[in-house]
Parts: C-alpha cells; structure tokens; sequence
C-alpha cells in the first residue's frame, strides 16, 4: 500500500467535525465547541467513526460523513490537504424533518508521510447544515496521533483519535438534549462510597 494512498485515506477521516477555536461573534448565541473522535481505517471508505462533543453545556452523538474529498499534495516529509467539505450528523431526522447536521469545510491540514505513526493537526470552518445548524457558522481546530499497519497487505488497519476545539455561532437550543448541568457531583459521601475509580483520580492521590 502506497503512503500517499494511506495518508489520503487518514485525511478523509478527519473530515468530521473539526472546528476551530477563535470564532466570529457576528451572532449573539456563540458557544464553546469541544469533541473527541476515535477513529478506524476501512481501507474502502477511509476513516470512519463516531463524534462525542460538547457544544456549551449540552452533549452531541453523532457520525459524520464526507462529500468533496480533500485536495492533497505531498512532498518527502508531509502531506498538506484542503477543500474538502463533510457533514457530521446528530440525528433528528424524520419525515418532514431535515435532521440536524452540521457542515464543515477543511481550511488546511497537514501530517507527516509515514505508513506507521504520526499527528494530524487542521483548522475547519462551520458553513452551515440543516435542522437546529442550517444558521451556524464558526472555526476550529483538530489534532490527534494516528497508527497505522499492515500497510502491505490488501486490507490495512488503522486508528485515529482526533480532538477538537472551537467554537459555533447560530446553533437553535434543544432543551431536550442532556446537558453536562445534568450531572451534578455528590460531594457528602466518604471516601469509601465512592466507586474505585473516581478514588483514583482523586487530586491526593496524584504525584
């Protein structure tokens, strides 16, 4: 397997959902823009997976889906792309009911040329999408450590998690959607209650 045809793969992949920090506050309901994207090569559609986000206070599941691949050009180091548009969709479809997705076009992205390791780092821009996002606009940016093997047989395999952070004007509220408000922390129980996990994290027992 060529490592152009593998990094143009990894590329797609990102396509998701990767908006940029700084956004402009041409609207008055402008919100923080977090998300997590664990990702798999399939060697017949790229990089696939789910978007686990935050956009303010409320949780967003979705899956994203590429339209106009990327434009890459390479050199002995690295791979830049840009152009591409895709789609990330949080659901809400129906009959007479777009569905909620949220479009986003590549401003620029680049990562090494290596069939083996490396981080993928690209700045998006939000342009729009349907139901609750048809208005919303925005920037962020992605960044994450990709793997890939097997890259000389007929299926390679792959993995990729990407982190965003940016920001989205123009999103309609969903007060039905859960909300990280929702989950309030339960500070009177003793230590032994807690479950073995959280004991763990807890700041003492950092070093």
């Amino acid at each position: 397997m060529c490592q152009r045809v593998i990094a143009k793969a990894f590329v797609t992949v990102v396509t998701l959902l990767v908006l940029t920090a700084p956004v402009t506050r041409a609207q008055d309901n402008c919100q923080a823009f977090q998300a997590i994207m664990p990702m798999t090569l399939d060697i017949n559609i790229g990089w696939s997976g789910p978007v686990y986000a935050v956009m303010g206070t409320e949780v967003l599941i979705g899956k994203w889906f590429t339209g106009v691949p990327a434009q890459t050009t390479c050199d002995a180091v690295s791979c830049q792309d840009t152009g591409s548009r895709s789609s990330i969709d949080f659901g809400g479809s129906g009959l007479m009911n777009p569905g909620n997705t949220l479009t986003i076009e590549l401003q620029t992205a680049q990562y090494p040329v290596t069939d083996v390791y490396g981080t993928y780092r690209a700045v998006w821009k939000i342009v729009g999408g349907t139901g609750r996002f048809a208005q919303a606009s925005g920037t962020a940016f992605e960044v994450g450590p990709f793997v890939v093997w097997d890259v000389d047989k007929a299926a390679p395999q792959g993995r990729y998690t990407g982190e965003v952070d940016g920001g989205i004007c123009g999103a309609k509220p969903n007060k039905t959607a859960p909300s990280l408000s929702s989950a309030k922390p339960v500070t009177s129980l003793p230590a032994t209650v807690l479950p073995f996990y959280l004991r763990q994290l807890s700041p003492s027992r950092r070093n």
